[in-house]
């Protein structure tokens, strides 16, 4: 009986953070005996002595079942089982048929209270037994010998993802921006970020709709409609020529860039307008290109690229990028939670999301600093823009008219489907 002072916790979900690790399946075959070919599976990171065991066992080939029991590492026997290099390699094994040759097949989701390393997919004979069952080998059954497995290896159990941001409902990636800023946090403060995110909306964010990708695109659609179908000559710096640009910020009602954080709405423009490839020059001459006629012609398609070129935040043209930094994460949690009225409000914003990480947490942000992840850098260069400049600068194009820096719901939806 419960506890009427003790808060059960069977009304926790957590089967959105169990996460089931991937096996991987290795073909055995035999040279010129194609009814002892095995199709083994075991996790993806299982060393190579799993295989060798299961092998052993399959073929009813005497072994020291200690032999790597307490083994860190594979032994004398060294298999390549990088699921997306297969190689086919020779393998031995003591008391099997020789000429064996094994290849990874690719990877496979097991199901929970399978055994962690089995055979399967297998037609092998099953032939009665000869000889003493005190010394000779063991005829082959599939089932015994995956009993065996189990009893030696275990069964498949879920591991819990401890971000407490990932969700698979929700579409949040365990590598996303959001998620790898929770992990990185003390526990008191990823409590604090979950319950805001939750209250705020972004846990759930939707892509913006049609009416407001068209307001947020406006500035584009008429930079585009300025070069129009013959283009224009290259200005001075190779692209658009600084008095067009001029005109066209003046009509926008973009003469007062305060709210921009110093970024010129002008620069801003061009610089979504190249990485989205909605303009490209030809022969002296700035033009449009398919995709920014789609764009003018209001094709859905061609807002998606104008979005996916803010999120990009100009990685595609820096080789040197390594990975999302805390204050770009910092920069958008600051967008997307409405925190920012305006981009001018950035830098402030981001400074204030560091003392979560540095107030009386040293050694978590020293963590987070010398972390450098797929999707999560560590410091910000010294040499290169800040974290804000950078957001600024993308999401500033997608400014309304005559509000210029002003966050717009567009730009907060932006925001939210970047952190995930």
């Amino acid at each position: 009986m419960e506890s009427a002072l003790l808060p059960s916790v069977s009304h926790m979900n957590l089967r959105e953070h169990m996460q089931i690790p991937p096996s991987i399946r290795i073909e055995v075959a035999v040279a010129d005996h194609p009814e002892l070919t095995r199709m083994i599976q075991v996790p993806r990171r299982a060393p190579a002595h799993w295989v060798i065991e299961a092998l052993r066992l399959s073929f009813g080939a005497v072994g020291d079942e200690d032999e790597y029991q307490d083994a860190e590492e594979d032994g004398p026997v060294f298999l390549n089982l990088d699921y997306w290099d297969p190689q086919v390699q020779e393998i031995e094994v003591d008391g099997a048929p020789p000429g064996m040759t094994l290849t990874v097949r690719g990877l496979f989701g097991p199901e929970v209270g399978e055994a962690r390393v089995s055979l399967v997919d297998t037609q092998i004979p099953e032939p009665p037994a000869s000889g003493a069952w005190q010394t000779a080998p063991p005829p082959f059954r599939l089932e015994h010998v995956n009993f065996e497995l189990a009893r030696r290896f275990g069964t498949v159990v879920p591991q819990f993802d401890d971000s407490g941001i990932a969700s698979v409902e929700r579409g949040i990636r365990h590598s996303s921006p959001i998620a790898q800023l929770a992990a990185s946090l003390p526990s008191v403060r990823r409590l604090a970020l979950r319950v805001h995110l939750e209250e705020a909306g972004i846990l759930d964010a939707t892509s913006p709709p049609p009416a407001e990708r068209e307001a947020s695109t406006e500035a584009l659609r008429m930079l585009l409609a300025c070069v129009g179908d013959e283009g224009v000559e290259q200005g001075d710096d190779g692209w658009m020529p600084s008095v067009i640009l001029g005109e066209l910020t003046g009509s926008l009602g973009w003469t007062d860039a305060a709210d921009g954080a110093g970024v010129e709405p002008a620069a801003a423009l061009m610089t979504v307008a190249r990485e989205a490839r909605l303009l490209r020059r030809l022969r002296g001459r700035v033009v449009v290109t398919n995709a920014g006629r789609s764009l003018s012609l209001g094709h859905q398609r061609a807002f998606d690229d104008v979005i996916n070129a803010v999120r990009d935040l100009g990685r595609r043209r820096d080789w040197r990028w390594a990975g999302q930094s805390r204050d770009t994460t910092l920069s958008l949690l600051a967008i997307a939670d409405g925190s920012a009225r305006t981009l001018a409000e950035l830098p402030d914003l981001v400074a204030a999301g560091r003392a979560a990480f540095d107030a009386g947490h040293e050694r978590v942000a020293a963590h987070f600093e010398s972390f450098a992840g797929p999707l999560f850098g560590g410091s910000e260069s010294a040499n290169g823009p800040s974290s804000a400049q950078v957001v600024t600068e993308r999401f500033a194009a997608l400014s309304e008219p005559g509000a210029f820096g002003v966050v717009s719901p567009t730009m907060r939806s932006i925001a939210r489907m970047s952190l995930r």
